[in-house]
């Protein structure tokens, strides 16, 4: 039995003298121009609009600016102190120990409510397949068909 690959290339078999000189012309471009200064400013053209960097950073002059902009008011207003204390409000003095204490008690007895809802809950009820054909029932019981 024929493996799917040999059948592929049976099947294509008569594309394979044109994709031979396509091959050999492409390779004969590739080496008569091995390198990017032989290519020319042309050969990335379509990549870089005028084929440099600089008219790609022309583009990009106005996204710049607005982010340079913003950049430096946040470093101005950090230097200045403008964001004030961020510390809690609280935090310079520690807790007592009784509130500490107090804490937690409480987040035990919640962490032992929610244990005890969850091992007690009603169990679901399992949904029973209803069938296409309807019931029937026989001595009090439903019998699905």
């Amino acid at each position: 039995m024929k493996t799917p690959r040999e059948v592929l290339l049976a099947t294509h078999k008569h594309v394979e003298p044109r994709l031979d000189s396509l091959r050999r012309d492409v390779v004969a471009r590739i080496s008569n121009s091995s390198t990017p200064a032989a290519r020319g400013p042309q050969a990335y053209a379509g990549l870089l609009g005028d084929g440099t960097w600089l008219a790609m950073l022309r583009m990009l002059r106005w996204h710049l600016a607005g982010l340079s902009g913003v950049w430096m008011l946040i470093v101005v207003l950090r230097a200045s102190g403008g964001a004030g204390d961020t510390s809690p409000p609280g935090a310079d003095q520690p807790a007592s120990s009784r509130s500490v204490i107090f804490s937690l008690r409480e987040n035990r007895r919640q962490i032992l409510e929610s244990d005890n809802e969850s091992n007690f809950a009603a169990p679901a009820q399992e949904a029973i397949p209803q069938s296409r054909h309807g019931r029937i029932r026989l001595n009090q019981a439903v019998v699905i068909i």
